[in-house]
């Protein structure tokens, strides 16, 4: 169940980057107000996923290293974005 809410969730990131890079929300508001209600979804998702992966860690490495690999780098990028947004560029 992880797996599949966290390609669901890989998929919903890839649309908003598409949304936000090319400025769809602008052109298609409706469609653009839906995929920024669903981001806290999105995120929870790859929350979880990520707590499957580390309790999962002990018992099959395989597994937990793929779900790691497919929730942590959206994260990463939210948060990264949401640092960008308060602090600016200065890491």
């Amino acid at each position: 169940m992880s797996k599949r809410m966290s390609w669901l969730a890989l998929i919903y990131w890839v649309i908003f980057g598409i949304f936000l890079y090319s400025d769809l929300y602008l052109s298609r508001p409706n469609v653009g107000l839906l995929i920024k209600a669903l981001f806290p979804l999105a995120c929870l998702a790859n929350l979880f996923g990520l707590v499957m992966a580390l309790s999962l860690w002990k018992v099959r490495r395989r597994e937990a290293a793929g779900l790691l690999l497919l929730n942590g780098p959206p994260l990463a990028a939210v948060a990264y974005g949401i640092w960008w947004l308060f602090f600016g560029l200065k890491i």
